[in-house]
């Protein structure tokens, strides 16, 4: 992945909003991964001194359903947000505004 990808687009409407909030999502997504790096880095460390022997991980249905709904509430707040600029006109000064 790029780390200086950017969705540019330079507007104040529900498009704009919505490019912000893509560009919000990677970076939480880069810093999520760089975070997953360092920390497969310290297990390499880890295993290495052998302080471990055996590490386990575990996901749960409950923790795929927490990930899933985390990610649903996401996408919802981003809909919401992006919308909001054209719920409070009516159609005819939408359709007046797009000419």
């Amino acid at each position: 992945m790029k780390k200086n990808a950017v969705c540019t687009i330079n507007s104040k409407d529900e498009i704009g909003v919505l490019a912000d909030n893509i560009n919000c999502l990677y970076k939480s997504l880069l810093s999520a991964i760089d975070n997953l790096e360092i920390e497969k880095q310290n297990v390499s460390e880890i295993k290495s001194s052998s302080e471990v022997k055996k590490l386990s991980v575990t996901v749960s249905v409950f923790n795929m359903l927490q990930l899933f709904l985390i990610g649903f509430v996401i996408i919802m707040l981003s809909v919401v947000a992006s919308s909001l600029t054209v719920m409070r006109f009516k159609p005819r000064e939408i359709l007046s505004k797009m000419s």
